[in-house]
């Protein structure tokens, strides 16, 4: 027999708790709210008291609702992700930067308490509205920042930059990738609501789209049309309509606004920009508006919306290419061109086909476990074909399969076939139209930036993870009565995720204190109280022992207080300080120069050698490091002249005079690897490096003329 259902509405616990379940609800609901607010939660300082907020969430849950449930399973998903946060941790033992390993590993148990969270509390349709209402009144929020700082109301720092709108995450791809993902749910909950809401909601999908296009994302762009057509093809008939209606809408206003609202964008007087905008709203809804009430008259039978549209949708795209010249020539001459530009032989593609082929280098290198969190942005100067500056491989899943092997990668391809199962599953079995509807924009949003991490690195920005996983947790909850019962693992989990979240709070308060100690230590410094600065930058160091640039600061601070007092003791620390600073960060570049200075200035000559060549063998293509190199190289030359030292030195100078060789050789290397373009970076003789090198030659001269 066929197994029907609904959305599920939890009894028992949630009666007894009903006060308690509702605040925690709301709390859940604000927690993912805010997160696209701060700069995509990319940056430690907004992340780590969200790491806190979440873990004191889930604490509260589950000691006062999770635990006391009777009968409760994890499903196979859940158990998924919790092996892929163990991934995680297992390579911070072995990570090739324990700091940025950790971090990585609390943002995946900060992802798995949302989503049990999400699957927890989202228990009805009515919450399971009120969450995607959340997330769509954010977006619309993130738009007017956009908006806003692109016409100069307000100021947002990078939300608006090159002619390109990035809003609140700061990078215009991640921002169309979002503008995408929550435009469909808006699609969606428009067709299932009734009354003022609705013709909100109805209005808001024009400033998704507006975003969208302003996002110049070519690869959210491109990915549009497929998406689309998977949402239209899924959705019941009552949604079929209302997505017509909006998209007509959508198109109609941004036909009338868009070449004035450009055109605004490079004017003096921007503030114009806004009426623009509300023309556009107004057209795209009363289109729209008429659009159903044709729809309403013109009783259209089922299998055309059904089948001979979905069809005819196919044809568009050669439509499109036929009338490719025709239909630019409406657009914004840098639309046209932006839209023109996208092929695989585009600069920008070619860039990420070099990034692709050195993450593929690191892989082999670390291929069962991974580097760990981190891994690309430490090690990617190793690798790279030429000199480019990323620390994003512009791929999430080579990312990933960087940082936990392919151990990892298999449990993570495991996951994304659970979800699309579960996915399919339950839209088979969904009686309700509207359910049918909700896990389908779910889905389509969720996919939308999992497609668009294959090109960008999108789930990097915490705001963007915590949306996607919130959204799969929230179908998890959806799928509660259908999904299939395993308590095998369930006391794992559970005191697995306990253990976790333990951790997870104790490294994120620690990370906190860290970053706040050190940020005081910086104030008192400035306000010339040097010596309380030293004691915050120690206390830093105690509460995050793995970050190296506190270790750093603190040593250099204590080796000037020491030497300023004479006091030995302290001058041995710092030492001691900036060897621990370069363990744990010997891939730094600005680890590796400040440690290279602090051995040089304190007598530690072969110790700033080796650090000096640590600097090449990391970062070989970076052209400063040959100009840092011929200047310590030089001094101590000079040094070891002064002393009377003449073979010393004559080592050191031809050290300095084999860097000119050695530049040649670096760029002949890039040319016979690299497909060249604008984009490729050879390895530059910069104007000191070439002093440095025609005052060695000139000081060899003199030593063996001696």
């Amino acid at each position: 027999m066929k197994q029907k259902a609904k959305l599920l509405k939890t009894k028992g616990t949630y009666e007894e708790n009903r006060t308690l379940v509702k605040y925690l609800f709301y709390a859940l609901l604000i927690l993912l709210f805010y997160p696209p607010f701060f700069r995509g939660l990319f940056f430690q300082k907004e992340l780590m008291p969200t790491h806190i907020l979440t873990a004191i969430l889930f604490f509260v849950y589950f000691f006062a609702i999770e635990r006391k449930r009777t009968g409760n399973t994890y499903t196979k998903f859940e158990i998924a992700f919790f092996l892929l946060v163990l991934m995680y941790g297992i390579a911070s033992f072995i990570a090739v930067n324990k700091n940025l390993a950790i971090q990585e590993t609390l943002k995946y148990i900060h992802y798995l308490l949302i989503i049990f969270l999400t699957k927890g509390l989202i228990n009805n349709r009515e919450k399971l509205i009120k969450l995607l209402i959340t997330l769509i009144t954010a977006g619309i929020l993130v738009i007017f920042i956009g908006i806003g700082s692109a016409l100069e109301t307000f100021h947002y720092k990078g939300a608006f930059e090159g002619g390109m709108m990035n809003s609140t995450f700061q990078y215009h791809n991640a921002f169309g990738a979002y503008c995408l993902a929550v435009l469909f749910l808006a699609y969606m909950v428009y067709s299932d609501l009734e009354g003022k809401l609705r013709y909100a909601i109805g209005a808001s999908t024009f400033l998704f789209m507006l975003g969208f296009v302003l996002s110049y994302s070519r690869g959210a762009w491109v990915l549009f049309p497929p998406v689309a057509f998977i949402y239209y093809l899924f959705v019941p008939i009552k949604y079929k309509k209302g997505f017509i209606a909006l998209f007509i809408g959508n198109i109609a206003g941004l036909a009338a606004v868009i070449n004035k609202f450009n055109a605004v964008l490079t004017a003096t007087d921007k503030s114009v920009g806004w009426l623009w905008m509300i023309i556009g709203m107004t057209v795209s809804t009363m289109i729209c508006l008429l659009v159903e009430k044709a729809q309403k008259k013109v009783k259209l039978n089922e299998k055309i919306y059904n089948l001979i549209i979905p069809i005819g949708t196919l044809m568009v795209p050669i439509v499109g290419l036929l009338a490719k010249d025709k239909i630019l020539s409406f657009l914004p001459a840098d639309i046209g061109q932006r839209i023109q530009s996208i092929s695989f032989g585009a600069e920008t593609v070619t860039e990420r086909t070099v990034f692709y082929k050195d993450a593929f280098a690191i892989i082999r290198d670390y291929p069962i476990l991974g580097t760990g969190g981190g891994g690309w942005s430490t090690l990617y100067r190793m690798y790279q074909s030429y000199g480019y500056n990323s620390t994003q491989a512009h791929n999430y899943y080579l990312q990933l399969w960087i940082e936990i092997g392919t151990l990892g990668m298999a449990v993570f391809g495991i996951l994304i076939l659970i979800y699309i199962y579960n996915t399919y599953r339950a839209y088979k079995i969904f009686e309700e139209p509207s359910d049918k509807a909700k896990i389908t924009a779910m889905f389509v949003s969720v996919i939308s930036i999992l497609l668009h991490s294959t090109i960008d690195f999108d789930l990097s920005l915490a705001a963007m993870a915590i949306f996607v996983w919130g959204l799969v947790g929230a179908q998890l909850g959806m799928e509660r009565n259908i999904r299939e019962k395993d308590g095998k693992f369930k006391n794992f989990i559970v005191y697995g995720t306990l253990g976790m979240t333990v951790f997870f709070l104790f490294m994120s308060i620690m990370s906190y204190m860290a970053f706040d100690a050190a940020n005081q230590g910086i104030k008192l410094v400035q306000d010339n109280q040097p010596e309380l600065g030293m004691k915050k930058f120690k206390q830093a160091v105690r509460f995050a022992p793995f970050e190296p640039t506190y270790a750093a600061d603190y040593a250099n601070l204590a080796n000037v207080i020491g030497k300023k007092k004479q006091d030995q003791q302290l001058i041995e620390e710092s030492a001691r300080y900036i060897d621990m600073s370069v363990k744990r960060g010997k891939y730094n570049y600005e680890i590796l120069i400040n440690a290279s200075r602090f051995y040089a200035s304190n007598g530690f000559i072969e110790k700033a050698l080796e650090t000096i060549d640590s600097l090449e063998k990391y970062h070989p293509l970076d052209s400063s490091t040959y100009g840092m190199k011929t200047h310590f190289y030089l001094k101590i030359a000079e040094k070891y002249a002064k002393d009377g030292k003449i073979k010393d030195s004559l080592t050191c100078l031809e050290k300095v005079i084999a860097v000119e060789k050695k530049i040649d050789e670096l760029n002949e290397k890039i040319r016979k690897k690299v497909q060249m373009n604008n984009m490729v970076r050879f390895v530059e003789t910069t104007p000191k490096t070439q002093e440095n090198i025609n005052k060695a030659k000139e000081l060899m001269q003199n030593l063996k003329s001696q």
